[in-house]
């Protein structure tokens, strides 16, 4: 057993020449971080000069280290020399809980030392540590079951902002952090207020010299507010706040919109481009959409069918290396929150040069593919072209067009109809074919959040449907992807393959545990595409149907940016990339230019391995924003609804509670066993569902219920509701 030892280490208390008891204090943090960095250790002299101290400290010195060394937190590596003492000294990633104490995840299995979970840290040993930071602990008691320790030094900050609500006082205010995380509020200063007025959400920074000085190694923490964003029920504020949580850049520098606005605008044709302006291309998007970066025509043949796919020449507009490019790579991907979107590129390129305007000549990459009537892919082409797109075409008028066959849209469109028509048929027979090799046919419904800035109103939240014209467009987005893959496998070209792994046994192992629970008959074949495919089947059409989905969906890995192709498990596809948008999707623009023969395809000199995980890190990023933006929006919009009813279905048993979803608009909420009225409810957990002691009610994953809303917190995401 390692013995105990003091929180967090302190010189002790006397009188000094140069120093006050504070600038010791964060001389021992100083040296400590030193030595983090030297895993071979540091010596005296080294330190002084990294510190810039000058000769008379060296007493000062000498005290710290003598003290860290009689703590335990380092030993000597020689007369001079002094490291970590690895025995007791540790590297983690720390954990906040809401009660105030937290959990440190070591680095490794190396680093672990054998213990089998991660280190606890009371609330008095936090030593200025927030959730997610990168720390240096010491364990302080080892035992087999619980180990504890005390953070050291903090080595990385998670983040260098903090978003909160701020309280304004008579001589200082305080801010409360959105996030549970950080279950402690920020002490201000009056002069680090920026200004805030009570109730705005700001962004503030710790100040380690206000916490140093006072002392302060647990919560509440000293903070400055470095920015005011607004008021909390405006829309365009909790856009502000979820661009400043997530990193994310709303604008671009000037340097960029310079370069942007030095392209040539002019389209000229050239021999080294295929002229397919005759070429009956469409593009089909959504209502809102503002950028047009696909276009597709289907001609049928004798045999069956040519399908042209032509996409936005991008990588003609940004070279490697350039200005553009660099921005365009830090960024990974454009950024779509509701009513508003933060561009991979300038405007300058995404709605208008790469935009692929109706009756406007455009530089494009097109892959031309010959399908018999079975859907079978028989010949493929690769051409720089010039193209002209003959109509502007949304989901909603092509299923008009298809499904409902509204005579007096046919007639405004009948130049077209013939080609619709065989977009239809073909898209058909290439999803019949997915089927048949096992690719997983999901359906997720996704919420649509119409918002007005101008106004600062929610207009509406809707599911979002499906209709043939998505599933056609997809379809052909789906097998031109699949057809770069497999050119640039063939020839050995290096490039970014989107890959997705086979999932973890274990996760697949609990969700068959748990689908046995709800009386699914299982096959044999556990985790292959045919066994989740066969799951699905059985589900669609009945209650369970969307749970089903979204079991399965966390169960997935997430699917990634890789130079090495494994394939994408859920598509049953051998070789898939991204091609198809390459004006917000960086990994796009790089398979043009491998395509095109060019040899430098990323800029600042980094390597494929290194650009996959970037991208893969920035899109995580972007989707992350784009739930939280949807989820804030979501909160606001029940907000004034608080006693009102609505359909639900249950979505998941937890320990003290029930999840639920409404029915029309796919938002979620909770129901706390409290709020509960009528009976004791017990937790079945084997078969996920809750009995009603008195009266054996049961409520299960999948049924229906009827809810009412009890209250929203708009900040946090949490609507509560009780079952009527």
């Amino acid at each position: 057993m390692v013995k105990k030892k003091r929180s967090i280490p302190r010189v002790p208390k006397k009188k000094n020449n140069f120093l006050s008891s504070s600038e010791l204090q964060a001389l021992l943090n100083d040296i400590i971080i030193i030595a983090a960095n030297s895993p071979k250790g540091v010596e005296r002299k080294k330190i002084r000069e990294i510190l810039q101290l000058p000769p008379n400290y060296t007493t000062e010195i000498n005290t710290a280290l003598a003290y860290l060394c009689q703590q335990g937190v380092f030993c000597q590596n020689g007369k001079k020399r002094y490291k970590l003492d690895s025995t007791s000294v540790r590297r983690g990633t720390l954990s906040f809980h809401p009660r105030g104490f937290g959990f440190v995840s070591l680095e490794s299995e190396a680093e672990n030392g054998g213990m089998e979970n991660d280190v606890f840290i009371p609330p008095r040993c936090m030593n200025h540590g927030i959730h997610g930071d990168q720390v240096l602990l010491q364990i302080t008691k080892k035992r087999r079951k619980k180990t504890e320790g005390c953070i050291l030094a903090i080595l990385q900050r998670t983040t260098d902002k903090i978003i909160g609500v701020y309280e304004g006082g008579r001589i200082r205010g305080r801010v409360i952090p959105e996030d549970d995380r950080y279950p402690f509020h920020f002490i201000i200063p009056g002069e680090f207020s920026c200004g805030a007025k009570d109730g705005e959400s700001v962004v503030i920074r710790l100040d380690p010299g206000e916490n140093r000085k006072h002392h302060r190694q647990s919560p509440p923490y000293y903070g400055k507010i470095v920015e005011v964003l607004g008021d909390p029920e405006d829309l365009e504020t909790q856009a502000r706040v979820v661009i400043h949580k997530h990193g994310l850049v709303a604008g671009f520098a000037d340097e960029v919109l310079a370069e942007a606005a030095r392209l040539n605008k002019r389209i000229v044709s050239s021999g080294n481009r295929l002229d397919l302006r005759d070429i009956l291309h469409v593009t089909i998007d959504a209502e809102d959409a503002r950028d047009f970066d696909d276009a597709v025509a289907v001609v049928k043949t004798r045999k069956g069918y040519r399908l042209y796919v032509s996409i936005a020449d991008v990588s003609h507009y940004v070279q490697p290396g350039s200005i553009l490019d660099q921005e365009a790579y830090k960024r990974g991907t454009s950024v779509y929150l509701p009513g508003t979107v933060l561009p991979m590129l300038p405007e300058e390129l995404s709605n208008d040069l790469c935009s692929l305007k109706p009756e406007e000549n455009r530089y494009a990459f097109t892959v031309i593919m010959e399908f018999d009537r079975q859907g079978n892919l028989k010949k493929k082409e690769f051409h720089k072209s010039i193209i002209c797109s003959h109509y502007r075409l949304t989901y909603n008028l092509v299923n008009q067009i298809l499904v409902e066959r509204l005579s007096d849209i046919q007639q405004q469109y009948k130049p077209i109809l013939t080609p619709l028509k065989w977009m239809g048929e073909l898209a058909d027979a290439l999803e019949a074919q997915r089927v048949v090799r096992g690719s997983l046919m999901m359906e997720i419904p996704e919420a649509v959040v119409e918002v007005d800035f101008e106004k600062n109103e929610i207009s509406s939240i809707y599911r979002a449907e499906r209709k043939k014209s998505h599933k056609m467009i997809e379809e052909f987005m789906l097998i031109a992807n699949e057809t770069v893959a497999t050119i640039l496998e063939k020839n050995n070209r290096p490039a970014l393959y989107r890959i997705h792994e086979r999932p973890d046994p274990q996760k697949v192992a609990e969700l068959e545990g748990f689908l046995t629970a709800l009386g699914f008959n299982l096959s044999s074949d556990t985790g292959s595409v045919n066994w989740f495919q066969n799951i699905l089947d059985a589900a669609r059409g009945s209650p369970l149907e969307y749970i089903v989905n979204n079991l399965i969906l966390r169960v997935m890995q997430q699917a990634r940016y890789s130079p090495h192709n494994t394939g994408h498990f859920a598509l049953a596809s051998s070789f898939y990339t991204h091609f198809t948008s390459p004006i917000r999707r960086y990994p796009d623009l790089q398979v043009h230019r491998v395509l095109s023969g060019l040899t430098e395809t990323l800029p600042l000199n980094v390597d494929l391995a290194e650009a996959g995980e970037h991208v893969s890190q920035q899109e995580r990023k972007a989707m992350e924003a784009e739930r939280e933006m949807v989820g804030r929006l979501k909160a606001l919009y029940m907000k004034d609804k608080t006693g009102q009813e609505f359909r639900a279905r249950v979505s998941g048993i937890g320990s003290n509670r029930l999840f639920v979803e409404l029915t029309d608009t796919v938002i979620s909420g909770s129901v706390a066993l409290g709020d509960l009225k009528g009976d004791y409810f017990l937790v079945d957990e084997k078969n996920h569902r809750l009995i009603g002691e008195r009266t054996h009610r049961i409520y299960q994953i999948g049924d229906e219920v009827e809810v009412r809303l009890l209250r929203v917190d708009f900040t946090q995401q949490k609507i509560d509701f009780t079952i009527i």
